[in-house]
């Protein structure tokens, strides 16, 4: 049970809402699994792209990028909105702080964002504590969030390429990831051939400059033969 501790750890004591699960209770449940689903698993570039998603800002945590993306749909993504979903990460920090938060309390933090969110992201933090597969599983996780967790999280950049119906701003962001993941491939095939060149020439140079075998001739025996001139 060391992974459902760090499970708790992380996502809170509603995580114990997959032992009270019916389904789940005749079965083993794997906890590695259960983590290892839950995290991302794609590091994003140091720098941020041009276009200043924020995902961005999010993609280190699927919980938090996944609340994100439920957060700012449908609105203008301007610094105001920003603002808003910082200020409720910093209060509700793991999905299990949104079950336990007041709704009415949760409804007035929202209210700037409209559209009465308070209640999807109960939802949301519900279903995200127990199994799932697949993000459209979850309560209010729509086409934008689901390619948003496949680039963001898991760095699948070439779905989001294939996908026609895909949210123009990620679709970018998927092509400026593959960019960066090629000039990265580059480069290390660039400093291998050079570290190869390097070898090569270091090798040579060291052909070049071992000192020469100094040859003695053998000493022979009896006396030394005279030129025919006498010299």
């Amino acid at each position: 049970k060391l992974w459902k501790t760090f499970a708790t750890t992380r996502w809170g004591d509603g995580v114990s809402l997959v032992d009270s699960d019916e389904e789940q209770s005749t079965t083993s449940y794997s906890w590695y699994e259960y983590y290892r689903h839950r995290c991302s698993w794609m590091p994003l570039p140091r720098q941020k792209s041009k276009l200043d998603l924020i995902q961005e800002d999010y993609g280190h945590d699927p919980y938090k990028l996944l609340s994100a993306c439920i957060l700012c749909s449908r609105t203008s993504g301007s610094q105001n909105v920003r603002d808003v979903v910082k200020a409720f990460f910093e209060k509700y920090k793991t999905p299990s702080d949104i079950l336990s938060g007041d709704i009415a309390t949760i409804e007035k933090e929202l209210k700037p964002l409209g559209l009465n969110r308070e209640k999807t992201m109960k939802k949301f933090a519900q279903g995200f504590l127990r199994p799932w597969t697949q993000v459209s599983e979850l309560h209010g996780c729509g086409a934008f969030a689901s390619s948003s967790f496949d680039i963001f999280c898991r760095g699948d950049f070439k779905k989001v390429l294939r996908e026609k119906k895909c949210d123009k701003n990620v679709r970018a962001y998927a092509s400026y990831l593959k960019r960066v993941v090629d000039q990265t491939d580059e480069e290390v095939d660039v400093a291998d051939n050079s570290n190869a060149a390097g070898k090569v020439k270091r090798k040579a140079k060291q052909k070049k400059t071992q000192p020469r075998k100094r040859v003695t001739l053998s000493t022979r025996k009896g006396p030394r033969r005279k030129s025919p001139r006498g010299c």
